[in-house]
């Protein structure tokens, strides 16, 4: 239990920053409430926190991708020619 309890406390120093905001509520207990709480239930936090990662990440990544279609389609209506990655580090 020690150990699933050492785990609490570094995720949750770690903060709901880059959570989505439909799981950042998973922060609104107090660490002391986290760790008084049983094995079962501090795994499932940190289920729940890894999993509310996961989601962020994928949303992420997902929002990344979309822009690079937005940004090269408006490159294209500009008649911007996108620099290369050689062009960027020579500057």
């Amino acid at each position: 239990m020690a150990i699933i309890g050492q785990r609490v406390e570094d995720i949750y120093e770690q903060g709901p920053a880059d959570l989505l905001p439909r799981d950042r509520p998973l922060f609104s207990k107090s660490l002391i409430k986290l760790r008084n709480g049983n094995a079962n239930e501090q795994e499932q936090w940190i289920t729940s926190v890894l999993l509310g990662h996961q989601r962020a990440e994928a949303t992420k990544a997902n929002r990344a991708s979309s822009m690079t279609i937005e940004r090269s389609l408006m490159a294209n209506w500009l008649g911007v020619i996108p620099e290369t990655d050689e062009e960027i580090q020579e500057q």
